[in-house]
């Protein structure tokens, strides 16, 4: 096709894999807004039935790969021997992570991507990939689309306050908070008075 995205749907590390249900939602978003979507990996996950989907995975000639990379709009995908082709390339991507074991900020990269520069990576830096929903990369796709992408800075932040907007829902942080809120109120008092005798 003449305007395609290529997805890369899988990663080696159990932490950097996002669910292939994810993969398809934002794939489908991809299409909604006029591109194809060609994936490339040695088994295929988004497995759609759309005329704008184009299985690759059984194309295991590097070279031919990386045409497929270098002809897309931009890459999207986890940290793969893929996306380090697409970093050679020079070409946009947009990246779903998550921490590697005790390293919440792993980067594997280098050149572009190791500087968080000529990509997005979504992060959600106290768990797992799979934890990332898919409006965030929506979000992350529309402002490459519109000629605006994020900032290494802009994604970090984006995806910091995201995790900490989710973190708040979760019923056992708010029952945790419900039960600490009068010793933290009675906290506060006593140190007000001690420093205003």
């Amino acid at each position: 096709p003449d305007r395609y995205v290529v997805f890369h749907c899988m990663a080696g590390g159990k932490s950097r894999l996002w669910t292939a249900e994810k993969f398809r939602q934002l794939a489908e978003h991809a299409m909604e807004k006029g591109l194809a979507v060609v994936e490339i990996g040695l088994v295929p996950v988004l497995k759609l039935r759309n005329e704008s989907y184009f299985d690759f995975t059984s194309e295991h000639k590097i070279q031919n790969v990386a045409r497929i990379i270098r002809g897309a709009e931009f890459f999207v995908g986890v940290e793969s021997g893929f996306g380090h082709i697409a970093n050679a390339l020079g070409k946009f991507a947009l990246f779903i992570t998550g921490r590697l074991r005790q390293y919440p900020e792993y980067n594997a990269w280098s050149g572009d991507y190791g500087r968080e520069q000529n990509c997005s990576m979504l992060r959600f830096y106290g768990g797992n990939a799979a934890e990332i929903p898919v409006e965030m990369a929506e979000f992350a796709m529309d402002a490459f689309l519109a000629g605006k992408p994020l900032t290494g800075a802009e994604c970090r932040d984006y995806c910091r306050i995201e995790q900490i907007k989710r973190f708040r829902k979760n019923i056992f942080y708010r029952f945790c908070r419900f039960l600490t809120y009068p010793w933290k109120m009675l906290s506060e008092a006593l140190e007000y008075h001690r420093r205003h005798g």
